[in-house]
């Protein structure tokens, strides 16, 4: 446990150090988000502070996200897909794998906030149906790119643990919105 927990430490520290590129990112995402908003593609549910508040936090998670999957990675010789599913969690089980656990809360680690903030700031993604299916595209597409691109494992795990990780996201949004109507039944 000691192990995880420094491995943890030490990935959050080598994040630490891409900050500023993770800003700058999810700046841009942000002005891409109001730029597809304007065109009338997406629409914010509304324009209160909160949302929009969401809204950044939305952009600055698909920055890290983007940063940590593809653009912070350098291209390796090994050209590796593994469609095994579960292989990674029966490794890091069965062989008591440090690193390959810490991968795996990592994915799903992610994801959370993508999966908290999307419906936060729009009604479409309020069904579960529709997170679901987009975090599933995005989440292969990346594992696709890293495969394609030699920048990493395109691992069908990986795949899984984000999409668990947006699907936490979805529970934790999905459960203050409930536990708000009830007080709001209550009054």
């Amino acid at each position: 446990m000691d192990s995880l927990i420094s491995n943890f430490w030490g990935y959050l520290h080598l994040y630490q150090s891409k900050m500023p590129r993770i800003i700058i990112c999810g700046i841009v995402i942000e002005l891409l988000f109001l730029l597809i908003q304007k065109m009338g593609y997406l629409k914010y549910k509304n324009k209160s502070f909160l949302t929009s508040f969401c809204g950044l936090l939305l952009s600055v998670s698909i920055a890290w996200v983007i940063n940590v999957t593809i653009l912070g990675r350098t291209p390796e010789i090994e050209f590796a897909f593994r469609f095994q599913p579960f292989g990674s969690y029966i490794e890091a089980v069965r062989e008591e794998n440090v690193e390959v656990l810490l991968q795996i809360i990592m994915n799903v680690v992610m994801f959370v906030p993508i999966g908290l903030f999307l419906p936060c700031c729009f009604e479409k993604f309020e069904k579960n149906k529709v997170l679901f299916v987009t975090m599933l595209a995005c989440s292969g597409g990346i594992e696709l790119i890293q495969g394609v691109m030699k920048i990493g494992m395109c691992e069908l795990d990986d795949v899984l643990g984000n999409v668990i990780g947006a699907e936490v996201g979805f529970l934790i949004w999905w459960g203050s919105r409930y536990s708000e109507r009830r007080k709001m039944e209550r009054l």
